[in-house]
């Protein structure tokens, strides 16, 4: 197993350490004190530590989930030539969806601490919902889909070369040579239905971290 699989399977602890806290929340809960100790400030209760743990955690989910789908990803795909846009995707995907991950059970873990499912609102339920998708999507592009496509692609990048395809930015304008070719245009076939599916998987994921960024602003203090 080399480091990524180490990595992997760090991460997927992990998660399964935080949905084990949902389902037995006092392994940890029932050490957690409310109270400050004597002269020491509210704001480093570990109660107030526990609620910064679970919104840096959410944050830099968010943000980072944002940033890749929506700003980063589209900007390296309009300026860099193809397959190095494509080699730099393979290898930055899988340290995104590794420090998502863990970023989300550790957001699970926090709240099923702090917000049992046995005592939880209906509202609050729904949050290990959410943050229960979003983990399990990106989950399964990290172990699963991540790997097929990134696959195909070096495939694909392989076949594309001896065409002289993939060197200009964006999509390709060559797609008489990709017709003309029956081999490379079921690899595209096949890549691009596994690019879809990641790419659906990703967007469900964060869509979900909206919901949760809906319930922690209406529980927000300004």
């Amino acid at each position: 197993m080399g480091l990524a699989g180490v990595n992997n399977a760090i991460v997927t602890v992990l998660s399964i350490a935080a949905a084990g806290l949902v389902f037995w929340p006092d392994l940890v809960s029932r050490n957690v004190d409310s109270t400050s100790a004597p002269g020491v400030s509210t704001m480093w209760s570990t109660i107030t530590l526990l609620r910064f743990l679970h919104l840096s955690s959410f944050a830099t989910a968010f943000g980072t989930a944002l940033w890749v789908s929506f700003v980063g990803g589209i900007i390296m795909f309009k300026n860099l030539p193809r397959h190095q846009f494509g080699n730099l995707q393979a290898k930055m995907f899988p340290a995104y969806f590794r420090l998502t991950s863990t970023c989300m059970a550790t957001a699970i873990g926090v709240i099923a601490v702090l917000r049992p499912w046995s005592t939880s609102t209906t509202w609050e339920k729904l949050q290990f919902g959410t943050l229960g998708v979003s983990l399990f999507f990106t989950l399964a592009n990290l172990l699963i889909v991540e790997p097929m496509t990134t696959k195909l692609m070096r495939e694909r990048h392989k076949l594309e070369r001896e065409e002289g395809i993939g060197t200009e930015p964006g999509v390709s304008r060559k797609a008489e040579i990709e017709k003309a070719s029956p081999q490379l245009r079921a690899l595209n076939k096949k890549f691009f239905a596994v690019h879809g599916i990641s790419s659906l998987l990703n967007l469900f994921a964060f869509l979900s971290l909206v919901v949760h960024a809906a319930y922690l602003s209406s529980r927000l203090l300004l």
